[in-house]
């Protein structure tokens, strides 16, 4: 099958990227103090989040229409289209370094943050939101891999080696400010190469505008308004879970147990490596089928990735189970302690893995609202969750809070998807254990 011939070439592709985000957080935390790590994971997730605030949308937008209008050789449109993104991220740069500093001075116990900390997160999430962008652009011109390889894994293997070496040569040792300002200056290079030769590709391809492109129409500016609330709205929600967490946990906990608590979040995350190189190549495929009203071949499709998904879950699940205090003792020996929230948290992974690409289902098949409806409910849920547990619990309570509201996001949309989309996407579809209505309607549909 093409889809997973397709989905192992990106497995593949994503193995790297996963070894380099990997080393990029295992080197940061060997290098600091357990102290300066938590503050690194704060200021990084944080950075991250506003990010993605400021992108508007923008790159969710650019992908989409950027491929509308290139198949029909209209160019100019998709240069109008980008001068409108970035001018708008421009905008979102300025408000968003305006909120975050009238935060730190209305709460200045629970966001401390140094002049030179304020500087960094602003730059950092102004030059992540531009690198969006242009991956966007070469993703929907083709290039696939110019748009994945540049950040993904050179900037990630130029930000380790840089600390590494700095980490020998430096008498002193480097705190989170330092390594951040590193982290920002490698990534400020990668982007200004990458965002160039993007915009000087999509330049170039303006002379083949034979058709000489008119302007958007007003009904087509109106559902680019519509379209890019909703990706805003979606992708907002999708990256809060990760960073906010860690911002909030930061509240309620030390920096020395924030440390532990990123520490077995990125380790987690390795439960979930083929859920996310699958949704790279299912996500068209569905639109496709969905469109044409193929579902059967979208069940046939997710119930093989099913099987893939669940057998690969169930060793990674057992050899974390196993290894727990070894993998945590090569970020740092301090983090060992925290053996039981990383075992919580792989569980909040192993749900969301085995429940299968069920965001990328719904936003595919029109269920883009749901979504973010759902992931603005059930993000809050565990976000405020650590505001009840991480006091009482320490770092296992704020990797509760964090399991609640993913487990009860993943259970959620599968059921919405079964009742309404009657496509099964999770594990349960291989023992056909579905709800009573569900195979008739499916049957039927």
């Amino acid at each position: 099958m093409s889809i997973i011939k397709g989905a192992l070439a990106s497995f593949i592709i994503k193995i790297g990227t996963a070894g380099a985000t990997f080393l990029f957080f295992l080197i940061t935390a060997r290098i600091l103090t357990p102290e300066e790590f938590g503050r690194f994971g704060f200021l990084f997730s944080v950075g991250m989040f506003f990010a993605y605030v400021i992108m508007f949308g923008q790159h969710t937008l650019l992908l989409r229409w950027i491929a509308a209008c290139n198949s029909k050789g209209e160019f100019r449109r998709s240069i109008d289209l980008v001068s409108r993104s970035f001018l708008l991220v421009v905008v979102w740069i300025v408000l968003c370094a305006s909120i975050l500093y009238v935060m730190t001075r209305l709460f200045p116990s629970k966001i401390a943050l140094s002049q030179l900390e304020y500087v960094l997160i602003v730059t950092y999430a102004a030059v992540f939101a531009v690198s969006e962008l242009a991956i966007s652009i070469l993703r929907a011109l083709g290039r696939v891999v110019l748009a994945i390889a540049p950040r993904d894994i050179l900037w990630r293997s130029i930000f380790v080696a840089t600390v590494w070496v700095l980490s020998f040569v430096l008498s002193e040792k480097l705190d989170s400010g330092n390594v951040f300002l590193l982290l920002v200056i490698t990534l400020a290079a990668v982007v200004s190469v990458q965002a160039s030769y993007a915009l000087f590709v999509l330049v170039r391809l303006r002379s083949g505008d034979a058709q000489n492109s008119a302007e958007f129409t007003l009904e087509e500016r109106k559902d680019l308004r519509r379209s890019t609330i909703w990706y805003w709205f979606a992708g907002v929600a999708a990256i809060a879970s990760a960073n906010l967490g860690v911002a909030f946990a930061s509240m309620v906990l030390t920096d020395a147990e924030t440390g532990g608590f990123v520490a077995a979040q990125k380790i987690s995350l390795l439960l979930q490596l083929p859920l996310v190189a699958m949704n790279i190549v299912l996500a068209p495929k569905i639109a496709e089928l969905f469109y044409n009203q193929r579902r059967e071949e979208i069940q046939s499709i997710l119930r093989v990735i099913s099987i893939i998904l669940t057998v690969y879950t169930i060793v990674c699940f057992a050899f974390i189970l196993i290894l727990a205090d070894w993998t945590l003792y090569i970020f740092n020996p301090a983090f060992v302690q925290y053996k039981n929230s990383l075992i919580i948290l792989s569980v909040g992974m192993f749900v969301n893995t085995i429940c299968g690409p069920t965001g990328v289902l719904l936003l595919m098949a029109g269920g883009e609202k749901v979504h973010v409806i759902l992931l603005a409910i059930f993000e809050s849920l565990g976000l405020l969750l650590i505001f009840a547990l991480g006091p009482k619990f320490g770092v296992p309570g704020v990797a509760m809070a964090s399991t609640i509201g993913a487990i009860c996001w993943n259970l959620v949309a599968v059921y919405w998807c079964r009742q309404n989309l009657t496509i099964d996407p999770s594990a349960l579809n291989l023992f056909k254990i579905g709800l009573p209505s569900w195979k008739d309607r499916f049957r039927n549909s």
